[in-house]
């Protein structure tokens, strides 16, 4: 649970600009190198934050 916010917190520093409760387009190649991981393991971080 512990690694799950922090992938949270990265993803809020830097969305920042975004509003909070707004969706937004974000494509899974942008999620997978701001958490220098491959595109699978981006997904699987996506559906645990879900």
């Amino acid at each position: 649970m512990y690694v799950t916010v922090l992938y949270f917190l990265k993803l809020r520093q830097f969305f920042q600009q975004e509003a909070t409760a707004k969706p937004f387009p974000v494509t899974i190649e942008k999620l997978s190198g701001l958490w220098h991981c491959t595109p699978r393991n981006a997904k699987l971080i996506v559906r645990k934050l879900a």
